[in-house]
C-alpha cells in the first residue's frame, strides 16, 4: 500500500471512537408504574480498535489503543435521553467525534468527523428483562488537507443504517447497586453484513434522581460496499471501559 493511501484509511479507522449506540443500562431500570420516567445520560467510552478498513480498493490494518484515539480528539460529544412509562419506552442515542492531526510524512492536515442518530424502543417483558428493537444512523466523512508541494484535498463519506434487536438482563427491584447485561445484534444485510454488542455494567445511586454507572463493551461490525476502486469496508471491533452519569426525573 503507498503512503497516500496509508494515511487516508488509517484517518478514517481513528474517526471511529464510538461508534453506535451504548445505552447506558439506567434507562432500562424499574419505573414508578404509569408514570413517566425521563432520563438524560452523558457517557464516555475509552475504546480499543482493531480490524481492518478498505478505502478505494486499498486495504489497511487497525491496530489502535485508546490512548492513542484519544491523543487526536479536537471535541466529542455523546449522550442519550429515554423516556419510559409502564413497560414500554422510547430512547435515542446522539455521537459526534471530530478529530485532528497532523501528520509529517507526507505533511497533511488530517480531519475526520463521525456522527451517529440512534431510535430504539424497549418491551419489558418481566422484572429483569427487556426486548429492544430500533435502527442507527452511521455518517463517516474523513478529510485530508495535503500542504505543500502536494497542495490538494481530499474528502470521503459513507452513509448506513442497521436494523438492531437485543436484550436487557437487569438485576430485579429497587437497590443502590444494580447490574446489567446489554446485547444485540444487527444490520442482517440491510446496512452491516452483521453487527453485535455485548455489555456488562454496574452501577450505583447516588441519590433518587443521579447514579453513575460503569461497565465494559465489545462491538463488532462489519460493513462492506462497493467493488474494485469504489470498495470500502469496514470490519472492526471496538471494545473498552465505559463510564457515564445518568439523571432521572
Amino acid at each position: 500500500m503507498n503512503r497516500y493511501a496509508s494515511l487516508r484509511t488509517g484517518a478514517l479507522a481513528i474517526s471511529i471512537l464510538i461508534a453506535s449506540l451504548p445505552v447506558v443500562p439506567a434507562a432500562f431500570g424499574q419505573t414508578s408504574g404509569d408514570s413517566w420516567e425521563f432520563i438524560v445520560s452523558p457517557y464516555v467510552w475509552g475504546a480499543a480498535m482493531d480490524g481492518t478498513m478498505v478505502v478505494e480498493g486499498r486495504e489497511a490494518e487497525v491496530d489502535l489503543s485508546a490512548s492513542d484515539i484519544f491523543d487526536h480528539l479536537d471535541t466529542g460529544f455523546m449522550g442519550l435521553a429515554a423516556a419510559r412509562k409502564g413497560n414500554w419506552g422510547i430512547g435515542g442515542d446522539v455521537v459526534w467525534v471530530d478529530l485532528g492531526a497532523d501528520t509529517d510524512m507526507p505533511p497533511a492536515e488530517v480531519d475526520p468527523s463521525l456522527g451517529i442518530l440512534t431510535l430504539q424502543g424497549m418491551r419489558r417483558i418481566s422484572g429483569f428483562a427487556d426486548v429492544t428493537f430500533g435502527a442507527r444512523w452511521n455518517r463517516l466523512n474523513g478529510r485530508i488537507r495535503f500542504k505543500a508541494p502536494i497542495g490538494i484535498e481530499v474528502e470521503m463519506t459513507r452513509d448506513w443504517v442497521d436494523p438492531v434487536v437485543g436484550v436487557v438482563l437487569r438485576t430485579p427491584g429497587e437497590h443502590r447497586w444494580h447490574g446489567t447485561l446489554i446485547a444485540d445484534i444487527g444490520g442482517f444485510g440491510a446496512g452491516s453484513d452483521l453487527t453485535w454488542q455485548l455489555f456488562p455494567s454496574v452501577g450505583f445511586d447516588l441519590s433518587k434522581h443521579a447514579s453513575i454507572e460503569a461497565g465494559y463493551r465489545i462491538l463488532d461490525t462489519d460493513y462492506e460496499t462497493g467493488d474494485d476502486a469504489e470498495h470500502f469496508e469496514y470490519d472492526m471491533r471496538l471494545q473498552g471501559p465505559v463510564a457515564g452519569l445518568a439523571f432521572r426525573f
